[in-house]
């Protein structure tokens, strides 16, 4: 499981382990038991998804949390909803420019793309937990279309 998280990165494995190997030394335990692998799991996706955010550039960032600002689930209202928030910057991405962020957001794991049955648009679905989406946006103190 946790290799998908992290498209066969064996960082996270790792990274697995180590919390669970903590867990078993806080509990006075010399072998990792599932409990502690079942305890670990959770928070090591946390990290995953949070290093996935932080990783983003500035428009990078912008367009996901314009798709994730008012639960946008198509690619077009994602951007009409980018377009919205940024009225007044100079520098927002045009429809190219946003689909390519879209891809390379998309290739991060950190949305899916699905066809929509009827309608050429596609359907957006989030890879992570939407919250660490607006604890990053808290983090990083941006201020979209100001």
């Amino acid at each position: 499981k946790i290799s998908e998280k992290r498209n066969g990165d064996c960082r996270a494995a790792l990274d697995l382990m180590l919390y669970s190997a903590q867990k078993a030394e806080e509990f006075g335990r010399d072998k990792i038991q599932d409990s502690d692998i079942d305890w670990a799991y959770p928070v090591v996706v946390k990290l995953i998804e949070q290093e996935r955010l932080t990783k983003l550039d500035l428009n990078q960032f912008n367009v996901l949390y314009s798709l994730f600002k008012d639960g946008a689930k198509t690619m077009q209202s994602g951007f009409h909803t980018y377009i919205s928030l940024n009225k007044n910057d100079k520098k927002k991405l045009r429809s190219t420019a946003y689909f390519e962020v879209i891809k390379y957001v998309s290739n991060q794991g950190l949305i899916e793309k699905k066809s929509q049955e009827g309608t050429k648009d596609l359907m957006i679905e989030f890879k992570i937990k939407e919250e660490l989406i607006e604890e990053e946006f808290q983090r990083r103190q941006i201020k979209i279309g100001q």
